[in-house]
């Protein structure tokens, strides 16, 4: 039966095969140009997440989450203990029967809950508390600013570990005397750039710039590079690997004698890849908050900064009386050539302790009244002035206090190896390092700059030992110098800046304590800033450089500090609940053969990622914490830059990925680390007594304030 005319489609309805194709290959055209966008965007921040679109960024928030929820609460959901068992297994040795961390006490005080019902029992009492801070200020409404007051009781630390009553390193300490101390804190400075060696990984990199002219490149190469960190090298007494180290010829190395010039710790890492959170550790001794940027600014510090240590000298002295010739007041002094207006330094500094009267700035600089203006150097980077303009003040304090008898307590912070990486324009040493290829990218140049900067902050490291041998302070003054954090680079590392990224190369730093009169140590060991306060306490008793007032200070509180002294040999005692006959003002310790200490490195900002390492292991973990990035381990051991990693998406994954290709010890550190970080967040957390979210974008606009920006003068300037 035929159909009827009306069901069958007219020409007109039927597509044409050229509107069909112009279709299809609209659609083509969308799809892959989508597909090209998405394999161009860029990987690092901030450009990955101001290149997201709207609908994969949508799509992406619904299908991915942290692995771990908890960590972006100002509470944990669940109880979260201390893994006793685990410890005590990795370290292959039961605890003592007398260890106080395991006692009822200490069980309670370690064991993290959901947000408390009842009010927290108040904060631990300790030695410096009379001259502490105020409580924390209340909110609006007249409550508390935080959940708890937090605190830290150094015997119920599990982590505790302590060396003090090991031997000194070296009994020719008694020979310096100690007046001074000068903190200086090198902006983005790698431990691989002081000193710079050669046949190093990054050496290897430059040279492979050059491609096939790299053999005739080499001695060029070398020559340039030899010169690039000498100041580096004679402060850690290391060997830069250029042939026959050339002797450095200045004025001030003469007051060095042969075998003498402090301590180099060889393994140093940063507690923080966030420049003011690692101010925190290396001034106060005390863990990072891992939460997105200075956060420290609202809880409580709960250990005395050095300003704070000054401040009890000077009290105790005061107190005693007496007038001996060693009662010399102290004084604690910040200088930088750079703004404090970053995420609220401001209101760090005076958290830590500094006097405005006592703080040296780029505002100071600007000053019309100030004694050294006007500046002789321009503004070189966003930040600020280079160094050499607040050095002529650091020399005046260092002046002043001798002509007046007190003693000086000094940080220095330098910012030139900062991005942009920009040296003053009138500086006449630039080189060209790594090879200028056609295609090579915008890193080649970018970490060219960056070599410059290492080059000119080691002759800025010259002038400022010029100027102490100049003034006639330098062999009574314990220079400190410290990396704050690492950077790594595309170019020649793999990888790009300290955001979220756990690479060794952010976290790897120089620490090494300086006098003309200590014995040259080398220290094989790894350890964190938080052990830059504990020693420098041990050196001032050690060498006798304090009063007896101010020994009964120090000797107080430097058991009660987190870090351990490097002054002496790095073997163990923990807290133990015996109490001999006088028994000191710290807790007891025994020896025990146990584990090796733990370090935790919160990576920037904050509040996505926890670095952790531990004394005598080659194995790191990256443990995420409010972030969607993977558990990444590595091995230094099998992999010494990195360049081989397991990645996991879940605890158990990456447990069982490191059973498989590593056996089952280190299995079992993996998964000891990552109940040690769950535990140590939350502690960390309850010491500061904060209960913000972690992640800045999660606190609305009250809790942000001036937040990972520069607060401005204006609103109109935000």
């Amino acid at each position: 039966m035929l159909k009827s005319s009306s069901s069958i489609p007219s020409r007109e309805e039927i597509p044409s095969l050229r509107k069909s194709a112009a279709t299809c290959v609209t659609v083509l055209t969308v799809v892959i140009t989508v597909l090209i966008l998405q394999i161009v965007r860029p990987r690092n921040p901030p450009y990955a997440h101001m290149s997201g679109s709207l609908p994969i960024t949508l799509f992406e928030s619904l299908f991915f989450s942290p692995i771990n929820g908890d960590f972006c609460l100002p509470y944990p959901t669940r109880h979260v203990k201390f893994p006793f068992e685990e410890y005590a297994k990795v370290s292959g040795h039961a605890p003592p029967a007398e260890w106080k961390p395991i006692t009822e006490e200490c069980r309670r005080h370690h064991h993290h809950h959901e947000r408390p019902d009842e009010p927290p029992s108040p904060i631990h009492p300790i030695a410096w508390e009379e001259a502490a801070h105020a409580p924390p200020t209340p909110r609006g409404d007249g409550s508390p600013r935080h959940g708890h007051d937090g605190g830290y009781d150094p015997s119920c630390d599990p982590l505790k570990l302590s060396n003090l009553d090991q031997s000194p390193l070296d009994a020719l300490m008694e020979a310096a005397k100690i007046k001074h101390v000068l903190f200086v804190t090198l902006e983005s400075t790698r431990k691989d750039m002081f000193p710079f060696k050669k046949d190093s990984a990054v050496y290897d990199s430059i040279l492979s710039s050059y491609g096939a002219a790299k053999v005739d490149a080499a001695e060029e190469l070398d020559k340039k590079l030899k010169n690039l960190t000498r100041t580096a090298a004679f402060l850690t007494g290391e060997s830069t690997g250029f042939g026959h180290d050339e002797a450095l010829n200045r004025p001030w190395v003469s007051e060095f004698k042969a075998g003498h010039g402090g301590i180099n710790v060889q393994r140093a890492v940063t507690g923080s890849a966030f420049t003011l959170k690692s101010l925190v550790t290396s001034h106060c001794g005390i863990d990072p908050l891992p939460v997105d940027f200075t956060e420290e600014v609202r809880g409580r510090m709960y250990q005395p900064c050095f300003p704070h240590v000054t401040g009890l000298f000077n009290k105790a002295q005061q107190e005693s009386g007496s007038g001996t010739s060693q009662h010399h007041p102290w004084d604690a002094a910040l200088v930088q050539s750079i703004t404090d207006q970053w995420d609220s330094q401001y209101t760090l500094d005076d958290q830590m302790g500094f006097s405005p009267a006592n703080v040296i700035l780029d505002t100071t600089i600007e000053d019309p009244s100030a004694a050294h203006y006007p500046p002789k150097e321009p503004r070189c980077n966003y930040f600020g002035y280079p160094e050499t303009e607040s050095l002529p003040y650091l020399r005046d304090m260092f002046v002043n206090a001798t002509a007046s008898g007190r003693r000086l307590w000094a940080s220095h912070i330098t910012s030139t190896t900062h991005h942009p990486y920009a040296v003053p324009a009138a500086w006449d040493g630039v080189e060209e390092y790594v090879a200028k290829r056609r295609f090579a990218g915008l890193e080649n140049e970018e970490f060219d700059r960056y070599l410059n900067t290492i080059k000119y902050q080691d002759g800025y490291l010259d002038t400022l030992m010029t100027m102490l041998h100049e003034v006639g302070v330098l062999r009574e003054t314990l220079v400190v110098v410290v990396g704050d954090h690492g950077l790594a680079f595309t170019t020649p590392d793999g990888s790009k800046s300290t955001f979220e990224n756990g690479h060794v190369s952010n976290f790897a730093i120089p620490l090494v304590f300086v006098n003309p009169a200590l014995p040259r140590v080398q220290v094989d060991a790894q350890t964190s800033p938080t052990s830059i306060l504990p020693t420098v306490l041990d050196i001032l008793l050690q060498t006798k450089s304090l009063s007896e007032e101010e020994r009964g200070v120090a000797e107080k509180l430097l058991p009660r500090y987190q870090g351990q002294s490097m002054a002496r040999e790095q073997k163990w005692s923990v807290p133990t609940t015996i109490q001999p006959e006088n028994a000191p003002a710290h807790p007891p310790f025994a020896n025990v053969t146990g584990p090796q200490p733990f370090h935790f490195s919160v990576i920037n900002p904050g509040g996505s990622l926890l670095a952790i390492s531990q004394q005598n292991s080659s194995y790191r973990l990256m443990l995420p914490l409010c972030s969607t990035l993977p558990l990444r381990f590595t091995d230094r051991a099998t992999s010494p830059h990195e360049t081989e990693e397991l990645i996991a998406w879940s605890a158990r994954g990456v447990v069982d990925a490191v059973r498989k290709k590593h056996g089952g010890q280190a299995a079992e550190w993996v998964d000891l680390a990552q109940k040690l970080g769950e535990w140590w967040v939350w502690e960390t957390r309850k010491r500061w007594g904060y209960d913000q979210p972690a992640r800045s974008t999660d606190r609305g606009a009250a809790g942000t304030g001036a937040a990972g920006r520069i607060k401005k003068e204006h609103w109109w300037e935000t």
